[in-house]
Order: structure tokens, then sequence, then C-alpha cells
């Protein structure tokens, strides 16, 4: 049971990749579908070394890296392709700035209230993997209902939210 909970999040993955190969959203969002494709890849590697230790620790801290830099770059592709249709004013490129600050700002004060099981480099990981994961979900949040993708941003928010709460457990 455990390990279907662990990988609820993969199968929530495989379904927003297939919704995005099916609408062709690499063509507008390239970013956002390497990080969906990359995470497929990088739950699929999980799942097949795990019953190997050492393997799987190399493997998840190597991918979460990946995920980290993968989700901020989505995240702001995705906003600006948003920003687009928004009334052309200063502040609003503020908006991304102020949302992966607040995602930050939200990552360590999880961290300073729940601390993590691991230190050193990896701990940084963890606190810059939930950080993404929140300005995921700040970002689908703000993002205007009428302007968001559909199906897409909403399978997306769903998944972030399922990620933030396994990561929380």
């Amino acid at each position: 049971m455990n390990l279907f909970l662990r990988y609820i999040p993969l199968g929530l993955l495989v379904l927003l990749l297939f919704l995005m190969l099916r609408n062709r959203a690499y063509e507008v969002c390239p970013w956002f579908f390497a990080h969906v494709a990359f995470g497929v890849g990088a739950d699929v590697a999980r799942f097949v070394v795990d019953n190997n230790p050492h393997a799987y620790k190399a493997t998840y801290w190597i991918t979460e890296v990946g995920y980290c830099l993968l989700g901020i770059l989505a995240m702001y592709e995705v906003f600006r392709v948003i920003i687009r249709y928004l009334v052309p004013r200063w502040w609003i490129r503020l908006i991304f700035p102020s949302v992966v600050i607040a995602g930050s700002c939200l990552s360590l004060a999880r961290a300073h209230v729940v601390p993590s099981p691991v230190s050193g480099f990896p701990r940084f990981i963890v606190i810059g993997e939930i950080a993404a994961r929140f300005v995921e979900v700040l970002a689908v949040l703000l993002t205007p209902f009428r302007l968001a993708q559909g199906r897409l941003s909403r399978l997306s928010q769903r998944y972030s939210w399922v990620g933030v709460r396994t990561q929380a457990l």
C-alpha cells in the first residue's frame, strides 16, 4: 500500500504528459513540457531502483535537483505566456519574482517548523524542491481562470498539491 501511495503523483504526471502531447502543449510551453517529461522519467527511474538503497539514494538526489530547476523554469514560462493577456502595467512583471520569494519563504518556514531528516547538501535540495512545489501551486492559484489552459493547469495544480502533501509526510 505504501508503494502505491508513493507513486500516485507518477500516475498524475503520466496523465498530464498524455494530455500535453495530445494538445501539442510542447509548442507553447517547452520548458513546462520538459519538466513533466523529466518528472515521468525520474519517477520511473526511482521505481526501477526502488529495491537498491544506494542506487535509489543517488537517483533520488540527482533527480530532485532536476525537478527543482525545471520546475522554476516551467513556472516562469507559464507566467510569461499568461502575462501577455494581462493589462500592461509596470507591476505585472513583479508577480513571478513575488511568487518565487513567497514560495521560498514558505519552504524555509516549513524547514524551520519541521526539521528535515537529512542534513548537509541534501537538506538544501529538499528545501529548494519544496519551494519549487509551493511556487507551482501559487502560480496556478494566481492564474486567472479564464486564461488558464483548462484541464492542463488544473491537473498540474493537483499534481503539485499532491507532491507537496506527499513530501510533507
